[in-house]
């Protein structure tokens, strides 16, 4: 799963890409003599590059980010990427989103990696969550105490 210091990470190197691309088409153009007229030419095409680049980028990105999360998940990573990038008007994108599976967590027995939601372990058949001996609410990992009645948990 994709953690906030990664996605910073990711969208601070989209950016510092695509201000360095755009700054070298800046400087490109700029040494480039106009050949008379307005000398606007340049500066559309240098327009229509960085939206070009930019878009070019959103996709990778948007690739990247689909390719990790469908792979945290147990689905297809390399397909759902590839839906996600070439479906025009990120309607790929939008169908990944509506049909991804739900997150997969490891089982605290045997490591096997389940759906979040599951209450035992289809692999070992062990609960997925402590739970408390008295009231039978969810205990955190680690508490030695129920948060809800306060009695000792069960190690």
């Amino acid at each position: 799963m994709t953690s906030v210091p990664a996605f910073r990470n990711l969208v601070l190197s989209f950016a510092a890409t695509l201000t360095i691309t755009w700054v070298a088409i800046w400087l490109f153009f700029a040494q480039v003599p106009s050949g008379g007229g307005d000398g606007a030419g340049p500066w559309i095409f240098m327009g229509v590059s960085f939206l070009v680049l930019f878009f070019l980028h959103l996709l990778i990105g948007l690739g990247v980010f689909v390719y990790r999360d469908a792979k945290s998940r147990g689905m297809e990573p390399l397909l759902w990427a590839l839906v996600a990038v070439l479906v025009p008007y990120f309607v790929g994108v939008i169908i990944y989103l509506i049909v991804r599976q739900q997150a997969l967590a490891p089982c605290p027995s045997c490591g096997q990696r389940v759906t979040a939601g599951a209450v035992y372990c289809p692999a070992c058949g062990k609960p997925m969550r402590m739970v408390c001996p008295s009231c039978k609410a969810a205990v955190p990992a680690g508490a030695r105490f129920c948060p809800a009645c306060g009695a000792a948990a069960a190690a």
